[in-house]
């Protein structure tokens, strides 16, 4: 996969991420304001509060890989949690 931003927009391999549950406008695009080429198990991460998180954007390591990503969600309340396995 390819990630980008541009303006306050995500693009995963070219087409536009639908976030229906972000509120503030991103003002800061770091690293993926270039597209970033993610390997194999290859993540790229950002918090849900885009202009208050350290994430993907400012590291000089941009991506994480799968092995390296632990947690289980206990909760969720939006959006729906339906069924979480």
């Amino acid at each position: 996969e390819t990630i980008q931003v541009k303006g306050e927009d995500i693009y995963i391999n070219g087409d536009i991420l639908k976030e229906n549950y972000r509120k503030d406008k991103m003002g800061y695009a770091g690293v993926a304001s270039k597209p970033v080429k993610l390997g194999k198990d290859e993540y790229f991460v950002m918090g849900d509060n885009r202009n208050d998180s350290w994430d993907s954007r400012y590291w000089d390591n941009k991506t994480v890989k799968k092995g390296k990503i632990i947690g289980k969600v206990k909760f969720r309340y939006f959006p729906n949690p339906g069924k979480i396995e």
